[in-house]
Parts: C-alpha cells; structure tokens; sequence
C-alpha cells in the first residue's frame, strides 16, 4: 500500500547546469537550471526549471526515448511526472 506522499515516479537522473554565452569576451546570458530525466517503460520526459525562477518547471514531452524525441501518448506516465514536480513547485507547465 503506497503512503499518501509516495512520489508515483522519480527521476533517474537530476543535473544542474550553467550555461554562459560569450560575445567578444564579455558574457551576454547566464543560465543556471535543473534538468529531471524521467524514464518509464518506452517513455521519456525531461523537466527544467532555472534557478532565478525556482517556483516554476517546464515539461517536455513524452518521448519515445532520451535519444529518440518522437512525441508520443503517455497519459498516465505524464501524469505520474507532473504528480512529482507539483509537489516540489509552485507552477508546472508543458511544453
């Protein structure tokens, strides 16, 4: 029997990233995130939230893999990952 906070799903994988874009020697865009890889069966999602909005995340997809970007239908394995991330942000958007 799951208790009731039981997360239906949990990432594989969480990076944290900075990303800095340079032109002509002086930095023009700075990006600090988090990446969340969720994998389940044949499915794939990737969620990102940047650390100067911390309250918000962005899904992408379901994928037919990590390294095939198919979309493909997923109900319950999307609502699984969105069941994760709204209990840790604020804003849980899809792209």
């Amino acid at each position: 029997m799951a208790e009731p906070f039981d997360d239906p799903i949990r990432p594989v994988e969480i990076e944290h990233s900075i990303d800095a874009i340079f032109v002509e020697g002086r930095m023009e865009q700075y990006y600090n995130f988090f990446d969340y890889h969720f994998e389940q069966g044949d499915g794939y999602c990737r969620a990102r939230s940047y650390a100067d909005e911390m309250d918000k995340v962005v899904v992408h997809g379901p994928f037919a893999a990590r390294d095939d970007l198919r979309t493909i239908e997923n109900a319950a394995f999307e609502h699984a990952v969105h069941a994760y991330l709204k209990r840790r942000y604020r804003a849980v958007q899809s792209r």
